[in-house]
């Protein structure tokens, strides 16, 4: 049969794909590798093929201009009235990485945020220099693709301490929560005059991660216990007081 033919036809063509396809990995290497990309000078072209004017190079912007839109596509389907599916993973990430690039290529075709291109626009008087083409080319990596990335860096970063402060806080208001709610339990368990064996304060904790804090009952300044809107604001109050100087640190980027 030709299974054996096709099973090796296959296996050829997925190793020309494999032979041409680049791994990059990492915030900065990739983000330098896309806006290479975008402004033309990507997979070793040399800097004196730069051409920012032609519209055949042009086309690697409608491209990514489409994984941007992928990479940023509603959760719900249009195919389908009421479907959804999923979100992309790293959305919001590769929304930006993607924007910033897409920028980036525009940005180097555009004279008034590159200069150096209008030395090498199209004319009828002639050619553009080959070492005015190389200057353009290397305008174009410092003043365009190196900025790209220090502001893709810069801002993933933000991201991510924005989402390690969001997890912390999260993490810290559920445990004061539970020790809100466990220390009101003693208390009304005491209160209804049954002993609890080991139990060394009825009227709730008198802190929370080592700020001084305790819920309040009612008669106790008007404020109710702690499960009431007075109380909980004020365990809430307590444990922002908590958190201010962690969440500082980690927006920061500090451990």
């Amino acid at each position: 049969g030709n299974g054996g033919v096709d099973d090796i036809d296959t296996e050829f063509r997925r190793g020309q794909i494999a032979s041409a396809m680049v791994v990059t990995s990492g915030v900065e290497a990739t983000t330098r590798y896309l806006s290479m990309i975008a402004v033309a000078l990507a997979n070793g072209r040399p800097k004196e093929e730069f051409s920012p004017f032609s519209s055949r190079d042009a086309h690697v912007l409608l491209q990514l201009k489409r994984a941007f839109e992928a990479a940023s596509s509603p959760e719900v389907s249009p195919f389908e009235v009421g479907g959804s599916i999923p979100s992309p993973p790293c959305r919001a990430r590769l929304g930006l990485l993607f924007r910033n690039c897409l920028r980036a290529g525009k940005s180097a075709r555009d004279p008034s945020m590159l200069p150096e291109i209008e030395t090498i626009r199209p004319s009828i008087w002639g050619v553009p220099s080959s070492a005015d083409v190389v200057s353009a080319a290397e305008a174009a990596i410092t003043k365009v693709v190196e900025p790209t990335v220090k502001l893709v860096v810069s801002e993933l970063g933000v991201m991510e301490r924005g989402s390690t402060v969001a997890e912390l806080r999260s993490k810290v208001t559920k445990a004061a929560a539970a020790a809100v709610m466990e220390a009101l339990s003693a208390r009304n368990y005491a209160s209804s005059g049954v002993a609890r064996d080991g139990a060394t304060d009825a009227r709730g904790p008198t802190e929370v991660n080592g700020a001084p804090f305790r819920a309040r009952g009612a008669g106790e300044g008007g404020e109710g216990d702690g499960g009431s809107k007075g109380g909980e604001e004020a365990w809430r109050a307590a444990v922002n007081r908590v958190l201010h100087e962690p969440t500082l640190a980690a927006r920061q980027g500090q451990q």
